[in-house]
C-alpha cells in the first residue's frame, strides 16, 4: 500500500480509521461491488514487475489477481438476482460462450463467433423469456450457478458477468472478452 500512497500516514488517517476503510474496500472488491482502483493498481504493479524482470513477484501478483477475479465471478454469479449472462472465451478459437442464469438457474448456454451481435441479441431475448416463465427457485436455485462458476473458475481468461436487461449489455461484455483474449478476427461494432 505504501507504493500506492494508501498507507495510513500517506492517506492522512488514524490507524483504526485506516483499518476500517481497507477492510471495507477489500470486502467490496470481493463482493464485486467496487475496489476497481485496487485491482487496477495490482495489475499495474504486476506489469511493472514484469518489465523490471522480476518474474516471480509478477507471477505471485498474477495469481492473486486471478484469485480475486474468480471470487468476484463466483459471488456475482451465485448471488445475482434476476436474469444475468456470463460471457467467457471458448476453447475454440474466435468463439465465446454465454451462460444465461436466472435466480441461480441455468436457462441457456450457447457459443457465438466473435461479431455475432444478432445472435447475442436473440439469445438475450430468449433467456429473458425463459426467465419469466420459471417458477420460484427456492433454496436450491443457486446450485446451477455454483456449477457454472466452478466450471469457469477452472478456466483461464477474462470472464464477464452482466445483467440481462438490454441486449447491448451482452454485446458489450462479449466485446470486452474478445478484446481481452486478443483474437478479434471480426470486430464487434
Amino acid at each position: 500500500y505504501g507504493q500506492m500512497g494508501r498507507c495510513a500516514p500517506c492517506a492522512g488517517m488514524g490507524e483504526e480509521e485506516y483499518r476500517r476503510e481497507v477492510v471495507d474496500e477489500i470486502v467490496a472488491l470481493l463482493r464485486g461491488e467496487g475496489g476497481e482502483e485496487h485491482l487496477h493498481a495490482l495489475v499495474l504493479e504486476r506489469k511493472r514487475l514484469a518489465q523490471a524482470l522480476e518474474f516471480e513477484a509478477a507471477a505471485r501478483l498474477r495469481d492473486l489477481i486471478a484469485g480475486i477475479e474468480r471470487v468476484r465471478l463466483a459471488r456475482s454469479v451465485v448471488s445475482g438476482e434476476g436474469a444475468q449472462a456470463v460471457v467467457a472465451p471458448s476453447t475454440e478459437p474466435g468463439v465465446i460462450e454465454v451462460f444465461a442464469l436466472s435466480e441461480g438457474r441455468l436457462v441457456g448456454h450457447r457459443g457465438f463467433e466473435a461479431g455475432d451481435e444478432a445472435g447475442l441479441a436473440a439469445f438475450a431475448e430468449e433467456a429473458m423469456e425463459r426467465q419469466e416463465s420459471l417458477p420460484a427457485a427456492g433454496k436450491n436455485g443457486s446450485n446451477e450457478a455454483r456449477i457454472v462458476a466452478a466450471y469457469l473458475g477452472r478456466r483461464s481468461g477474462v470472464v464477464e458477468a452482466v445483467r440481462l436487461g438490454e441486449a447491448t449489455d451482452l454485446v458489450r461484455a462479449a466485446e470486452r472478452v474478445v478484446e481481452a483474449v486478443g483474437e478479434p478476427e471480426v470486430p464487434l461494432a
